[in-house]
């Protein structure tokens, strides 16, 4: 009978030259995930089209104001498309749903989508964003750009995290007992 010692670094051998292994072949099936996931994701919208439903109409010329609402937020905006340049300002609303249930939104994004007339996505431009703000204050936006020939309709798109509890400012860490959520809108189709 072996001694006692010699089974357990066999066993130790063992489990060290497998873990390259198993270790490759997780990478390999997490890869595979994310790719398969993130197949129709359109990370750069240019040349895709806007969501039917989702495109809001470009009027040139004179400052236009409106409202977008989501089940997230909804963002009161003004607008003046002259020229190649575009204005726009506005204030961002989280959701009763975020502000109820979550205290701090961790990250956020707000991004306008430009298109033609056919809902094809000419540009998009990132509008406004923020980290570790509260949900229950509106975060205000403004920014002037140019904008490509042929703009004629626009969409919002959106992507943020909202956070409620364990720990400071609602920043998590292994083991807090804390819940996030994540939400988002991206009307962009291939």
């Amino acid at each position: 009978m072996a001694p006692m010692g010699s089974n357990r670094q066999a066993a130790k051998a063992h489990t060290f030259s497998c873990a390259p292994a198993c270790i490759a072949a997780a990478c390999a099936l997490l890869l595979a995930g994310l790719l398969n996931g993130c197949g129709t994701l359109a990370l750069n919208p240019e040349g895709a089209g806007i969501i039917p439903g989702h495109e809001i109409s470009i009027v040139p010329g004179t400052e236009q104001m409106g409202t977008y609402t989501s089940r997230d937020l909804s963002v009161r905006y003004k607008y003046l498309h002259s020229g190649d340049t575009f204005q726009i300002a506005g204030n961002i609303r989280f959701a009763d749903h975020l502000q109820i249930n979550f205290t701090v939104i961790r990250y956020f994004n707000l991004q306008l989508l430009l298109a033609d007339a056919g809902g094809v996505i000419l540009a998009a431009r990132n509008i406004a964003g923020g980290s570790f703000r509260r949900t229950d204050v509106e975060l205000r936006f403004s920014g002037s750009f140019p904008v490509p020939p042929g703009t004629r309709l626009m969409a919002f798109a959106y992507s943020g995290r909202a956070t409620e509890g364990g720990g400071a400012f609602g920043w998590r860490r292994f083991g807090d007992d804390g819940v996030e959520t994540d939400f988002w809108e991206y009307p962009v189709r291939r």
